[in-house]
């Protein structure tokens, strides 16, 4: 199945390794700079996943997030699976990524190191959570 996937991240560096990680899928790959611009997209159209690094202008990858769950629960849309990405390896900082509503949070923030060492496969999580190891990322149940 090809998944829309909605990437938001600040760093052009991380942008660019998303771009390279992601460039051989099947998968329709958007990528914004903050928060604010994520959810005018989610706005305008439907995507299955958002990665979204915590810490941007403008709005954060929380507050894109609440956004995010305010505007599915006013319009009765399904919730969109958002895993929040991070370079910091605080338990508190899952705890928060889990209250502003992300389904997961991914630690270390893949980009930063390498798409190619990811512990995990996102895009399996978007299609079936259960195959998302929890520690590596925890899910929200839902």
């Amino acid at each position: 199945r090809v998944l829309r996937i909605l990437i938001a991240d600040d760093s052009p560096d991380n942008q660019l390794l998303f771009q390279i990680y992601l460039k051989k899928t099947p998968h329709h790959v958007v990528i914004v700079n903050d928060g604010v611009e994520a959810v005018a997209q989610v706005k305008n159209e439907e995507f299955d996943l958002l990665l979204t690094d915590i810490e941007m202008p403008n709005m954060d990858g929380y507050a894109a997030t609440r956004a995010i769950r305010h505007l599915e629960q006013e319009e009765g849309r399904p919730p969109l699976t958002i895993i929040a990405l991070s370079a910091h390896a605080g338990i508190e900082k899952k705890g928060e990524s889990l209250a502003a509503g992300c389904d997961g949070h991914l630690l270390p923030n893949p980009a930063r190191n390498s798409p190619c060492r990811m512990p995990f496969n996102p895009l399996r999580c978007s299609l079936d959570r259960s195959r998302c190891p929890t520690t590596t990322l925890n899910m929200r149940s839902r």
